[in-house]
C-alpha cells in the first residue's frame, strides 16, 4: 500500500472509530434518559419496542473499519491490469462505456 495511501486510510479510520465511539456514548446516555423517564415507563415493553424500531434507534449501529489488509484486498480486487477501476456495478454507467468503447 503506497505511503499517502495508507496515511488517508489510517487517518480515516481513526476518525471514524472516534466518531462511533462518541455516538455510542450519547446513544446510551439518551437511551438511559429516555428508559428513566416516567412517560416512557407508562408504555409496556411491545409500545417501547416498536416506537424504538419506528424511529430507528432500536439498535446501536455496528462499526466495522477493517485493517490495512482488508483495505488492500479491497482496492486490489476492483482494480484491473492497467490500473483502470472494473466497471462491474454500474454496467451502464459512463465509466463501463468508456471501458466498451
Amino acid at each position: 500500500m503506497p505511503d499517502i495511501r495508507k496515511s488517508a486510510v489510517d487517518a480515516l479510520r481513526a476518525a471514524v472509530t472516534a466518531a462511533h465511539a462518541e455516538y455510542k456514548k450519547t446513544y446510551n446516555e439518551q437511551m438511559a434518559t429516555l428508559t428513566a423517564s416516567e412517560n416512557w415507563k407508562k408504555l409496556n415493553a411491545g409500545q417501547c419496542k416498536q416506537i424504538l424500531v419506528d424511529e430507528a434507534i432500536d439498535t446501536l449501529p455496528a462499526l466495522a473499519v477493517g485493517s490495512e489488509s482488508d483495505s488492500s484486498a479491497r482496492w486490489n480486487k476492483h482494480r484491473c491490469r492497467r490500473g483502470r477501476p472494473r466497471p462491474t456495478r454500474f454496467p451502464n454507467s459512463s465509466l463501463a462505456q468508456q471501458w466498451r468503447g
